[in-house]
């Protein structure tokens, strides 16, 4: 039943003259190319998803701009910004898991840094856009 009704849904569609299709079969693989192409950068797309959560809270910018100046550790931070440490731990976990920022022991201190240049260049390029 699910497929007859989009059957029907894509037939009315290329019936209207909307789109610049007469065949309906050859639609319907234009379609399926289309998912396989979507299918096989699956990951690339979970991996800027991932990114583009990790930019979505003020916090983290004020971070990413912050670490793109100096290599920082936690209390300085949380100094600056004045938020809880816990709050910049956060944070900071996210921008890491997006691969945002790596962090490295020097003693007992943990210090961040941006881990790609390139991408804090499209970010700066996007805050001056917007």
């Amino acid at each position: 039943m699910k497929d007859f009704a989009i059957d029907e849904q894509l037939k009315r569609l290329v019936e209207s003259g909307l789109l610049d299709i007469k065949d309906l079969d050859e639609y319907k693989e234009r379609l399926r190319e289309l998912k396989d192409d979507v299918f096989s950068i699956k990951e690339k797309v979970r991996n800027v998803s991932r990114v583009f959560k990790a930019l979505s809270h003020p916090t983290r910018i004020k971070i990413l701009s912050l670490l793109n100046i100096y290599d920082l550790c936690v209390c300085e931070i949380v100094m600056i910004l004045n938020i809880s440490q816990s709050n910049i731990s956060h944070h900071l976990n996210i921008l890491e898991n997006a691969g945002l920022i790596e962090k490295r022991r020097k003693g007992k201190w943990t210090f961040y840094s941006v881990s790609r240049s390139e991408v804090m260049k499209n970010i700066q390029l996007l805050i001056k856009i917007i």
